[in-house]
């Protein structure tokens, strides 16, 4: 994709743009010419944008329209789209290329909705699995699932959160410690009542995770400080401000899955990614509230709670997810696969991960020598390993996912095998990723250097992302199952 394949321009009434989708967001470019009359129905929103961009001399008075005096990035196209139009706008939609192709056809955001999106193989496997695991009673009944569904709502729905405030609602919302806390409920709680677990995992990592929390062994409320992840305390009166936020925005959100009608499409799921962007970013990034949102809505949201996860399984199922960033630009993949079989969404999620099991990486690693050609590949097939060469290193089990570890790593690699730094950067993260990141159960593809029997695109990015030396003899192996 060249540069001019990614720039977009909108054009609606006395406005005209121009702009680019980044991994960041999206830019508007210097010149392009915003409308300053706002409709009425984006009188909420939008003016307080205009105004912003003023005050921060981004835009000027030009005329009938404000004029971008300088490049802008928006947090979402749907964000950029408002602010040039003067009224709310699904930016996938308006943002088109010269070819006249809108942003979501661009970026995969859009499929042929004509054709299913399983293919026969995936579809009966899933029903079959289905079947499997509802005789064998490892599905809940529907009866169970509407159950507990409505006691979460009963208990943490937007109607209960609105009608509290202070140290009551800060309680509710961020206690670990009160076991009929949200938070507890989300992560730990798992009895005859609620199990949690059943409904997606967000468990793992610190409890910076919910922004703030109460620290067990002194009752002080802790929230992420100055160093980054490093917990600092905050006052009650800080920590209420923090559960104030996080109750509006849950409650915005629900008002936004509340408004996405019961058929929606791609677009519309994308316009939901940049809406919880923009109205409920504190919560809706994060894994607790996409949980929060999913036990709401079951019937609009996938109960996968990391992007890594989602992508994954629709990888695994040949789906190409969209392009973007974010938990919920891709639930309408979910919501369609799981229609298409016929199974809500807590049945369809726990059948993929029957089926699929769990999050694994591939890796292609060479089989042949870089500098003599020769072959290692029998003596991996049958030694049933992969290995790396670099012999003069020595054994490599000592190596951590540490910055420690790199530095001592770069330097034995210089002493051993001097060469450009630029050369002994590279090869130090091969060797990094081989010794820590290849986990149990990634998948390994062993080919020759010059094996043209790969796909053509296939080889050139695992070529480009993961390039492996060997040099004898092998110091460095790692068992696996050809």
């Amino acid at each position: 994709m060249t540069a001019q394949d990614d720039q977009y321009e909108i054009k609606g009434k006395d406005a005209e743009g121009k702009g680019v989708f980044t991994d960041k967001g999206f830019v508007v470019k210097e010149g392009s010419l915003a409308r300053r009359d706002i409709v009425p129905s984006a009188q909420s929103s939008v003016p307080s944008v205009h105004q912003r961009l003023i005050s921060e001399g981004v835009v000027e008075e030009h005329g009938e329209h404000l004029r971008f005096v300088k490049d802008h990035l928006f947090d979402s196209p749907s964000g950029a789209a408002a602010a040039v139009l003067g009224r709310t706008a699904n930016g996938w939609k308006e943002w088109k290329r010269a070819d006249g192709q809108s942003l979501s056809k661009v970026k995969r955001v859009t499929r042929d909705n004509e054709s299913p999106l399983l293919d026969e193989a995936n579809r009966t496997q899933i029903i079959e699995r289905h079947q499997q695991l509802q005789d064998e009673g490892k599905l809940r009944t529907k009866q169970q699932l509407d159950k507990e569904y409505a006691l979460f709502r009963d208990r943490f729905g937007p109607s209960v959160l609105q009608g509290l405030d202070g140290e009551a609602l800060l309680t509710l919302i961020h206690d670990h410690s009160n076991r009929d806390s949200l938070v507890y409920w989300l992560e730990f709680k798992n009895d005859d009542e609620f199990e949690t677990r059943k409904f997606g995992s967000i468990a793992g990592g610190s409890a910076l995770k919910f922004i703030i929390f109460r620290r067990k062994e002194t009752g002080n409320w802790q929230a992420g400080g100055k160093q980054g992840n490093r917990p600092e305390d905050i006052s009650i009166e800080e920590a209420i401000t923090y559960a104030r936020t996080h109750r509006d925005q849950l409650i915005k959100g629900c008002e936004l899955l509340e408004a996405l009608p019961p058929n929606a499409t791609d677009d519309d799921y994308a316009e939901l990614q940049d809406q919880m962007d923009e109205l409920a970013p504190d919560v809706s990034r994060l894994a607790w509230g996409h949980k929060y949102f999913s036990l709401l809505f079951p019937d609009k949201l996938d109960d996968y709670h990391s992007p890594d996860y989602q992508r994954f399984h629709l990888l695994k199922l040949l789906v190409l997810p969209a392009e973007g960033t974010g938990r919920y630009i891709c639930a309408s993949r979910f919501v369609a696969a799981a229609t298409e079989v016929g199974l809500n969404m807590n049945h369809f999620t726990s059948t993929l991960n029957s089926v699929q099991g769990g999050l694994h990486r591939y890796w292609r690693i060479g089989t042949s020598s870089g500098k003599t050609g020769t072959s290692y590949w029998e003596m991996m097939r049958d030694r049933g390993c992969v290995a790396v060469g670099w012999p003069k290193l020595g054994d490599l089990s000592w190596v951590e996912s540490k910055k420690e570890s790199r530095k001592k790593l770069k330097e034995l690699l210089n002493e051993t095998y001097p060469n450009h730094h630029t050369t002994i950067g590279r090869d130090c993260s091969q060797l990094m990723q081989f010794a820590v990141e290849i986990a149990e159960g990634d998948i390994v593809l062993a080919g020759q250097w010059h094996d043209h029997s790969w796909d053509r695109s296939c080889y050139r990015w695992v070529r480009i992302q993961f390039r492996v030396r060997f040099s004898p003899p092998k110091t460095s192996r790692m068992a696996v199952s050809w």
